[in-house]
């Protein structure tokens, strides 16, 4: 992200998500019931960590890419930012078209 510039509003989200994840994982970890047999507590894992790294890669990661894209072809970090902006909000608008159908 640093290396190629990508506009520090972005930067600043992206880390906080990496954050918010490593937070949630403890905290199942060491609030998880000692009646909660060892399966679940696994399972549970299994399904938090392949949920939010889908939406991670599909969202974020995505606009990310975007971005870094643009600034290669030569766009401002600030208007490739507002183009990932732009591109997730696309996408969102697909997802809760594709889900009122």
């Amino acid at each position: 992200m640093l290396h190629n510039k990508v506009d520090q509003r972005h930067v600043k989200v992206h880390r906080m998500e990496h954050k918010s994840f490593m937070y949630d994982v403890h905290n199942m970890l060491t609030h998880s019931s000692r009646q909660e047999d060892l399966f679940e507590m696994i399972e549970k894992l299994v399904r938090f960590i392949t949920s939010w790294l889908t939406y991670h890669i599909l969202s974020t990661d995505r606009i990310m890419a975007a971005q870094i894209a643009s600034i290669q072809d030569g766009t401002s970090p600030e208007k490739a930012m507002n183009f990932g902006i732009r591109l997730n909000t696309m996408r969102q608008f697909h997802i809760n078209v594709k889900f009122c159908i």
